[in-house]
């Protein structure tokens, strides 16, 4: 991380609350060095009361990045999850384990520590993508592959073997369109960064033309807007028309708020397993809100979906979505 720089905004702050501001010490003037970043915007306290009294009478538009203790912060974090100053929150606590469930329970949890070095690195990695993909936004461009793939090896059914994960992101406007080929037909992930609190409609189909009347059309569909979050499918089996499989009125799993953040929204199926999840934030399986197991009957269908079609705010119109903040990356694994 040496020599990097984050390009923090303007009213983003960090605030430490422990018993001790040794570490604190340590990570502030470290960070700080390593990002060019102001250590002025770093604020510790050992007092629990001054510090949340301070929060709270935080200018709502402030951004401020909370760090804690699990100790000191855990029976109040359902009021710092809410309160709109409040960017994220990390834990720095050597019981790692007692403190695991808020990371799916509260959306700004980030994440537990009980190591300075790894709670440095995630704070920059987090920071530095977040501004990376506001910037690619904000301009309507798109941002510069890392790598054209990746390559993992891991064991899988008890064999070892290679995969390659393609990385392409997309915005519609670009392409003039509201429907992508898949790079991997039958498998992978996309990941919806929305910034305004837009209902939208993510669709997954093996026709390229999702209203095909053909009898072998099928699609996997997920609408979210501010009152449900629907997974389901359509095929002849059903009439062509949706047929729910998983849905939720749960308002931290709904579309979020605009709250002036960047909200993560995931859409994953494998075809071969037949298997459908959605969540918001981070692509882990702990973080998914829907999940749907898929018949046998649907596999060959599964394997065959190629295209991803999408609406925002139930169109499809190029020149209504470009007043939109939004961006999608396609994730595709294949072995």
């Amino acid at each position: 991380m040496a020599g990097a720089s984050v390009l923090l905004s303007a009213n983003i702050s960090f605030i430490w609350l422990d018993e001790s501001s040794k570490d604190f010490e340590a990570l502030k003037q470290s960070f700080c060095t390593k990002t060019s970043t102001n250590q002025d915007n770093w604020t510790f306290y050992d007092n629990k009361d001054k510090c949340f009294h301070f929060i709270r009478q935080a200018n709502s538009k402030q951004n401020i990045v909370f760090i804690s203790s699990g100790r000191l912060c855990v029976d109040v974090i359902p009021d710092l999850n809410n309160l709109p100053q409040i960017h994220s929150i990390y834990i720095y606590c050597r019981k790692k384990d007692k403190y695991e469930s808020l990371k799916t329970t509260y959306k700004k949890v980030r994440d537990i520590f009980d190591d300075p070095i790894q709670l440095e690195d995630q704070l920059y990695r987090n920071l530095n993508e977040e501004d990376r993909q506001s910037q690619c936004i904000r301009n309507h461009l798109l941002p510069i592959p890392k790598n054209t793939t990746a390559r993992l090896h891991c064991l899988f059914r008890n064999e070892l073997k290679s995969y390659y994960i393609p990385d392409i992101p997309w915005c519609p406007w670009q392409t003039n369109t509201c429907t992508i080929s898949l790079p991997i037909k039958g498998q992978g992930t996309i990941e919806f960064w929305l910034h305004d609190s837009i209902p939208f409609e993510l669709c997954l189909s093996n026709k390229q033309n999702p209203h095909d009347s053909n009898p072998n059309n099928y699609a996997i569909v997920l609408k979210v807007d501010t009152r449900e979050a629907l997974l389901g499918t359509i095929s002849s089996q059903h009439g062509h028309t949706l047929y729910a499989r998983d849905s939720t009125t749960e308002l931290h799993q709904i579309l979020q708020l605009n709250d002036n953040y960047w909200h993560c929204y995931w859409l994953t199926f494998y075809g071969i397993d037949r298997m459908v999840r959605y969540g918001i934030g981070e692509i882990r399986p702990q973080f998914k809100i829907l999940e749907t197991h898929l018949p046998e009957c649907d596999r060959t269908s599964l394997e065959n979906i190629s295209y991803l079609h999408i609406k925002i705010n139930n169109t499809t119109d190029i020149n209504a979505m470009v007043s939109y903040s939004f961006y999608f990356r396609l994730i595709n694994v294949h072995c």
